[in-house]
């Protein structure tokens, strides 16, 4: 064989082989590590960005690319270890629970706190897909999601709908073994009159359609609302987040069902 065939044999072999590595790049740390962009189908082709598994990329003043990594990194560490019984997941209403509280009504359980502040459906759908459900095998989850994809991305209600669904097929099929119990997305600004809130309740309309043997559908809204509809500051100090008084009436409602639940 001659020296230019010998030479192009080896460069053609080192070709196959870089194609075949696996893929073990980390998660992005920052805007400019995003994953890169496929090409592009006509829109209409596209499936919703609700439903596509996509981690964070964009940088917020509240929550930084590299703090997101490093909170799903601790969540992947606790989800290798196992041996959590039950399981929240969501946004930044979850990850908020105060800790006084939290320890009042769930200190008793192995419980783990999965939430991370501004994630939407589809984030949390990657969060899932990269190591979220390591060994874990718990028998409740407790999954609030949605507001988000409203607030950081205006996505239509049907596509809110579609990936709070995408979410809890997921959840079903990493946690066999789990109940689910899946809030409906809570009110938010300050007016009844606000026309998100008639958003919210068309996606709640939808994902409740989603009880079945294994998902129960639990919706408080009205609890976290004065008589009027309005929302008030000491429940919702910014008509979003919850004040300890509220996160004591979601407690007070979530209670009875995880202690029937966890005790079975």
């Amino acid at each position: 064989m001659s020296w230019q065939k010998t030479i192009f044999s080896v460069l053609a072999l080192s070709a196959v082989l870089i194609g075949c590595a696996p893929d073990e790049s980390p998660a992005p740390t920052s805007s400019s590590e995003a994953n890169p962009v496929p090409a592009q189908r006509p829109a209409a082709e596209r499936p919703p960005e609700a439903i596509t598994p996509i981690p964070r990329t964009k940088e917020y003043e509240w929550m930084s690319i590299e703090r997101w990594n490093r909170m799903h990194r601790e969540d992947v560490e606790i989800a290798r270890a196992g041996g959590v019984d039950l399981l929240f997941i969501g946004d930044s209403i979850t990850e908020g629970w105060p800790e006084n509280v939290w320890e009042e009504y769930f200190g008793e359980y192995k419980a783990a706190n999965f939430g991370i502040g501004g994630d939407k459906t589809e984030n949390l759908l990657w969060r899932l897909n990269k190591g979220a459900v390591g060994q874990l095998d718990p028998q409740v989850v407790v999954l609030l999601i949605g507001i988000n994809n409203f607030g950081l991305s205006d996505h239509k209600p049907d596509e809110v709908a579609q990936g709070v669904t995408a979410v809890v097929r997921t959840l079903k099929g990493a946690f066999p073994n789990a109940q689910i119990l899946l809030n409906g997305i809570f009110p938010a600004k300050e007016s009844a009159e606000h026309p998100l809130r008639e958003k919210i309740a068309r996606v709640n309309e939808q994902i409740a359609q989603l009880e079945d043997d294994r998902v129960r559908y639990l919706y408080i809204g009205d609890e976290l609302v004065q008589e009027s509809g309005d929302i008030s500051p000491e429940i919702m100090p910014d008509y979003l987040h919850l004040s300890e008084k509220g996160y004591r009436i979601w407690a007070e409602n979530l209670e009875p069902i995880l202690a029937d639940w966890l005790e079975q």
